[in-house]
């Protein structure tokens, strides 16, 4: 006996959905189980894949494009690591002193030296960068060179965040700050933020366009950044410094409003442990261009200046530190003219504030 056209249509149902009803419970979990994990094992490890091969810190072994420095603090942390032999002498401070020469500072004093300064240091960087170069990379330092200004007394909770996320450096900070444990160098193989750097490594590796304002830095192996933008489009005439200068002026940076109530005290806490590991400490005060100080007679931040520079002495006096305010460039006899903008001295600058420090070569 023929069937129907609908009995033929139902018998193939039921005979596709039949072994799918024939798994138990427990099976349809696990096969559930094992589809979500693998949906999302797959795109975590595609991501650390990303990050390790693009590598846009500059952090792992494979370099096959130029790392995006954006947090110097990875690549500075980084270098310290593979540096060799171990630094003597650490330069830490603002990006006011990132040209100063390791090779020179060493001719001067020789002592064996890596310049470890970042861009918008608060003295919660000075302190955990220390930290990190002796508790982690075990640098055996006799001396630590400070470049400051009163501006680093201000503001900074941004830092704070950055450090607190900083799985290299969020145990150095004073104890209350850190918000968060640290959980392995994992989570910097699954960070977001590192793979949109790698994206913007590739684009840049391929010439494509970049987005504005973005600054890409090369440091040599003891932490020195020969080169820079700056470097570049003044050698093409290209850099209009009075413009600069005027733009500067007008912006938060040199007009700070917001103290930073923690500043003081992680700037002493740093002194107070090179004292008690008997490490020299210099604390150095960064010059800026003579229109800056002009400015602030005009603003009245001269005076704050003035009383933040010498809270900084008393600090230095208090735990055996040397202090050289080079605020003004003719107390190391600098030049105003080189400068890249409002506080930045080029390396003729910084040549002579550090010759003003160390004035005869180590014998």
């Amino acid at each position: 006996m023929s069937l129907s056209p609908a009995a033929v249509a139902r018998a193939e149902v039921e005979q596709t959905v039949a072994p799918e009803r024939a798994l138990s419970r427990g099976e349809q979990a696990r096969r559930f189980s094992r589809l979500f994990a693998l949906l999302v094992a797959l795109p975590l490890l595609a991501q650390v894949a990303f990050n390790w091969l693009v590598n846009p810190w500059g952090l792992y072994a494979p370099r096959l494009v130029a790392a995006r420095v954006v947090d110097e603090r990875y690549k500075k942390c980084a270098l310290l690591r593979h540096v060799s032999p171990p630094p003597e002498q650490l330069v830490l401070g603002t990006s006011r002193v990132m040209r100063v020469e390791p090779s020179l500072v060493e001719a001067r004093t020789g002592l064996h030296t890596f310049n470890a300064a970042i861009p918008g240091v608060i003295p919660a960087d000075l302190l955990v960068l220390y930290r990190y170069a002796t508790e982690e990379a075990h640098a055996p330092l006799k001396r630590v060179i400070l470049g400051i200004d009163s501006l680093i007394f201000f503001g900074g909770e941004g830092n704070y965040r950055a450090i607190q996320n900083n799985t290299q450096l969020r145990r150095f900070l004073p104890e209350g700050d850190t918000l968060v444990g640290d959980v392995g160098g994992l989570t910097l193989l699954l960070s977001p933020a590192q793979t949109v750097d790698g994206l913007a490594s590739i684009r840049h590796a391929l010439g494509w366009a970049r987005t504005q304002g973005e600054r890409w830095r090369v440091f040599d192996p003891d932490g020195l950044q020969s080169r820079s933008y700056q470097d570049e489009a003044r050698e093409q005439g290209r850099w209009n410094f009075a413009q600069i200068v005027d733009r500067q002026l007008k912006g938060r940076y040199l007009n700070p409003k917001t103290p930073n109530p923690k500043a003081f005290r992680d700037l002493e806490t740093l002194l107070a442990l090179l004292e008690e590991r008997k490490t020299e400490a210099v604390v150095l005060i960064t010059p800026v261009a003579p229109r800056v100080l002009s400015h602030w007679q005009e603003t009245g931040f001269a005076e704050r200046d003035r009383d933040i520079r010498a809270r900084v002495a008393a600090i230095a006096d208090r735990h055996g530190a040397r202090f050289a305010d080079f605020s003004e460039v003719e107390s190391f006899g600098g030049d105003p003219a080189e400068f890249y903008d409002a506080t930045h001295p080029t390396v003729v600058n910084t040549r002579r504030f550090i010759a003003a420090l160390f004035p005869e070569p180590a014998c």
